[in-house]
């Protein structure tokens, strides 16, 4: 590529985009692998909290204690909203995805112009 067809700011832009295209299948495995691991581990070791069939036959048996079903109760409303918050955050990070594509479609744009043009 051509270096002085970009200004300074976009080569480094170019640059640091690359770098985390490098790094994304490590970084992507990774924020996939924790919640998933979380969920198993949750599943098998702590029931109470990752397995709904294991409550509910807790509650049908009698054998779930009320603290631990006010616990439960009390802790739903906290979760929904940390699930909201983490929604929320998902959404501004695809809104900062965007317009780092859009300054690549303008680096595009440029670039195809000076090269038409000369």
């Amino acid at each position: 590529m051509n270096e002085n067809l970009l200004d300074k700011s976009e080569t480094l832009f170019l640059k640091r985009r690359k770098q985390m295209m490098r790094l994304w299948p490590l970084v992507g495995l990774s924020l996939f692998a924790m919640p998933v691991g979380l969920g198993a581990w949750l599943f098998f070791q702590v029931p109470l909290l990752g397995n709904p069939a294991f409550v509910m036959q807790g509650i049908k048996n009698g054998t779930t204690e009320f603290s631990s079903l006010s616990l439960m109760a009390g802790m739903l409303p906290v979760l929904v909203l940390a699930c909201l918050a983490s929604l929320l955050c998902a959404v501004a990070c695809l809104f900062a995805v965007i317009a780092g594509e859009r300054k690549y479609l303008k680096i595009i744009e440029k670039l195809t112009r000076k090269l038409t043009q000369g």
